[in-house]
């Protein structure tokens, strides 16, 4: 049986489905989101001849991305809800600055529930010596890198 390449103009997804040639010009329903699928129009049909690499049949080039759409999705899933957090962080931080003028971000500390306030003019001179503490530190190892130290 050959594989035949379908794409959804749906959600837009391409992908191969091995079927009889009798079947090939019925719609598929798309693998993402069900939605029927045509057939594309692809170039003549040929084999590669690299077993041990390609075992599925064609493969797409490499993108960057895994031959798994459901791996995929799951990181992209990840990836947002992970940016989602950054920014309600970001908003909880400004929210604190703008509810306290003349503070910047360097005046805020965490606290250990997730919450932001800000500090009292001894801890931001603490924080202040840390940050250049570890400047120094990082000019340390940077120049033993290259050698200098």
């Amino acid at each position: 049986m050959p594989i035949y390449s379908y794409q959804c103009a749906a959600c837009g997804l391409r992908f191969d489905r091995l079927r009889k040639m009798s079947e090939s010009d019925s719609p598929q329903d798309c693998v993402e989101c069900g939605t029927p699928a045509r057939k594309m129009v692809t170039a003549a049909a040929f084999t590669f001849n690299h077993p041990a690499s390609q075992t599925r049949g064609m493969a797409p080039p490499s993108t960057g991305t895994s031959d798994d759409w459901n791996y995929d999705k799951a990181i992209g899933r990840d990836a947002a809800r992970r940016w989602e957090h950054i920014g309600q962080r970001i908003d909880r931080k400004r929210q604190v600055i703008a509810d306290n003028p003349g503070s910047t971000g360097y005046d805020l500390s965490r606290n250990p529930d997730g919450s932001y306030r800000v500090m009292q003019p001894a801890e931001r001179a603490q924080s202040e010596a840390g940050r250049a503490l570890g400047a120094e530190v990082q000019k340390a190892i940077q120049a033993e890198k290259k050698g200098d130290g």
